[in-house]
């Protein structure tokens, strides 16, 4: 059984003593907060991501998963919208 994100996530925030949140840029986005200007991520993995492929024989589409190394961000690096 492959490993999920959870836990990929969960194992580099031990292995690398992470004991806050952290999320990529599009999740935080997603619950309302913005990275703060000037800061960059010096967290990154490689995490599954869902892709969307077409098969070049019968132009059929399909999903599948890849592994995409992805920038994490901190809670102390962003900040609620205000709105």
């Amino acid at each position: 059984m492959a490993i999920t994100n959870r836990e990929i996530i969960a194992t580099e925030k031990l292995a690398r003593g992470i004991k806050e949140e952290i999320h990529t840029f599009s999740r935080w986005k997603s619950m309302g907060y913005a990275v703060k200007k000037g800061e960059h991520s010096n967290i990154k993995f490689a995490v599954w991501k869902p892709v969307t492929c077409k098969n070049k024989e019968t132009g059929e589409e399909y999903s599948k998963l890849i592994m995409k190394v992805s920038a994490f961000f901190t809670e102390k690096q962003v900040e609620k919208i205000a709105g």
